[in-house]
């Protein structure tokens, strides 16, 4: 079947030069004119993981055209409109779309065009866009891809198999619970993307740190605990540690704080890189926002989320700096929790 890739930056281009490379007929589909005109000329570059070029068809939003088949949402979670609109009067009956994205996007896809053409996806990965034609992907990513009713079907096993070129790919029949995992991982990744460091150095500041951040996390996991799903461990954080009650228990989330510090001693998240290499927005507010809105519905107050957001929004404005006096008013809120 024919892949067609809407937005072909960090994800979209890691993942459709991989399927590229592997004779899978790709289209990408990108509204930065110089990134499309640099792959139409030279090919797309990826370098990271492996170094290769590949020649792969690359087009604006107002050239694509129907019938398509599979198409790959890969823009970040606030642009989903935007791609849907630009989608919608290409699919027919037989189209399938896979968001490759981060939050509960599948179901705001679905609200659009159907639950039936939806495959909802859960990735992890570590991949940036470096300017026109250039993509980079630096460790290995996993994903994992179910229906929404939890079935393994031919469409599913499709579907991995084509993830597969590019990442450790895997069916589920917990797919929500992969996303959730991952949305509980987000709120801490958000989290230390608010002071101007690596994740790292973030999480292992101090005791008192670790514990707000575990409580950042515990709040998410109480989210997708009180809408019955059972969350997946999701970038090395085991969702089962981040309630803890007793000293062992919270010995053992300080553990795994601090074996994931030593992981990402030297890595910035990507939502540091929004701020403080591509000066844009985060994610934060369809992100995060969903998050607190879902609490909410289930009577959770989650102070630290609100707190979260609000100063992510500040940051994002301009109203204040990444610093470490923004994870010390985090640490004032979780001690008083």
């Amino acid at each position: 079947m024919h892949v067609t890739m809407i937005g072909a930056g960090a994800m979209g281009g890691v993942t459709g030069a991989f399927m590229a490379r592997s004779g899978e007929e790709v289209t990408l589909v990108d509204k930065v004119v110089e990134h499309v005109h640099a792959i139409q000329a030279n090919g797309l570059y990826l370098d990271g993981l492996d170094e290769f070029t590949v020649q792969v068809p690359a087009i604006t939003p107002d050239e694509v055209r129907s019938p398509l088949e599979l198409v790959f949402i890969a823009v970040k979670s606030q642009h989903t409109d935007d791609a849907l609109n630009e989608i919608l009067p290409h699919l027919d009956d037989k189209s399938v779309v896979i968001p490759l994205q981060n939050g509960l996007t599948a179901l705001w896809i679905a609200e659009r065009v159907g639950q039936e053409r939806v495959v909802p996806t859960s990735i992890t990965t570590h991949q940036f866009y470096m300017g026109p034609g250039h993509v980079r992907y630096l460790n290995p990513g996993i994903v994992h891809v179910g229906e929404t009713d939890g079935q393994i079907t031919p469409r599913v096993r499709e579907i991995v198999r084509l993830l597969s070129l590019a990442y450790e790919a895997h069916a589920t029949d917990n797919v929500w619970g992969w996303i959730w995992g991952k949305m509980i991982a987000g709120s801490v990744i958000f989290t230390t993307a608010l002071v101007d460091a690596t994740m790292g150095e973030a999480l292992s500041a101090s005791e008192r740190h670790q514990r707000m951040f575990i409580r950042m996390g515990g709040e998410a996991t109480a989210v997708a605990r009180a809408l019955g799903v059972r969350a997946e461990p999701a970038a090395d954080l085991d969702p089962g540690l981040l309630l803890p009650e007793t000293e062992t228990e919270w010995q053992a989330a300080l553990e795994m704080m601090d074996r994931y510090a030593q992981l990402c001693m030297d890595v910035h998240s990507g939502v540091w890189r929004d701020i403080a290499v591509r000066k844009r927005r985060t994610e934060a507010d369809t992100l995060i926002g969903p998050l607190i809105e879902e609490g909410e519905k289930s009577g959770l107050a989650m102070p630290l989320n609100h707190a979260l957001k609000r100063i992510l929004n500040d940051v994002e404005e301009g109203r204040r700096q990444q610093s470490w006096e923004n994870l010390d008013e985090l640490i004032q809120i979780a001690e008083k929790v």
